[in-house]
């Protein structure tokens, strides 16, 4: 809590500063009192404002690909141009079905082409993890359509691990062509993590909450089940993370939010994550194990 008063002090002096050098001393003075200055001043001349270059496009695209390891190979979709330069767009397989890594890759920038899942599902009973998806410090992904959506499976883990200087970026089409503004959101899904920790909210009738008879599904898709007994389950790590312009509504009243822990154990790690114009909740935690 301390931290949280030193900032909520920071940006209250801040905007206390700012008031006063808005008013000047005239707009300070006291009733009754007047502000004279002898001899007068000459006015300063208004100065002509210099007009905010457009940067160059600096990012040339890359001739291929990069070839990852395992059968599930990145599809090369040609090149996709916004005010940053041309990049080489390389989508993303609709499943990743063995352990792979991402690579920052100069020109290079990655798409969703609809639901992309880490892994399949390993039931709420498993222990073991079997994929894992890692992703370099720096590398951009986007979903191509608005029912993009990164779902990492129960029993499987991410490992999107950016640093202060090389976030990760998780974003929509339209911030990557240069079409999104302040306004704007639902351009994609968002990224759905499916853990095995215990759940109350059982989709099936008579299911003690708590057991790993308890699971659900995440709202608004489907075979994205979440729930188990196992309280310290660890669906992987996100650090230094951007989620932007997220939150596609996938029907009436469910929409998908920034991030979706949904019955994530205690071993998993969220840290320095911003999501930025989610239409609905930035994070929405379904059920997840307190920690």
């Amino acid at each position: 809590m301390a931290a949280f008063a030193r900032v909520r002090l920071v940006m209250l002096s801040g905007v206390a500063c700012s008031i006063l050098a808005a008013c000047g001393a005239d707009g300070v003075a006291s009733p009754g009192e007047g502000v004279i200055v002898i001899p007068a001043p000459t006015p300063t001349p208004t100065p002509t404002p210099t007009p905010t270059p457009t940067p160059p496009a600096t990012v040339t695209p890359a001739a291929n690909c990069p070839t990852i390891a395992g059968a599930d190979q990145l599809a090369n979709l040609g090149t996709i141009s916004g005010p940053g330069g041309e990049w080489r767009n390389c989508g993303f397989p609709t499943r990743f079905n063995s352990t792979t890594a991402i690579p920052k890759v100069a020109g290079v920038i990655y798409s969703l082409p609809g639901r992309v899942d880490v892994g399949t599902d390993q039931g709420a009973t498993s222990t073991n993890n079997v994929v894992t998806l890692t992703i370099d410090p720096g590398v951009t992904i986007f979903g191509a359509t608005g029912v993009s959506f990164l779902a990492v499976n129960r029993g499987n883990r991410i490992d999107a691990v950016g640093t202060p200087t090389q976030p990760i970026i998780f974003t929509g089409r339209g911030n990557v062509v240069g079409s999104a503004n302040d306004q704007t959101s639902q351009l994609w899904g968002g990224v759905v993590l499916l853990g095995r920790a215990p759940i109350t909210d059982c989709l099936a009738p008579g299911a003690t909450p708590g057991t790993a008879a308890c699971e659900r599904d995440t709202e608004g898709t489907s075979n994205a089940l979440y729930g188990g007994a196992q309280p310290a389950d660890n669906s992987g790590r996100m650090s230094y993370v951007q989620i932007r312009y997220s939150g596609f509504i996938l029907s009436a009243a469910s929409e998908l939010q920034g991030l979706t822990p949904s019955g994530v154990g205690s071993n998993t790690q969220l840290d320095h994550i911003q999501i930025h114009n989610s239409s609905d909740d930035g994070i929405e935690v379904f059920a997840a194990a307190s920690t």
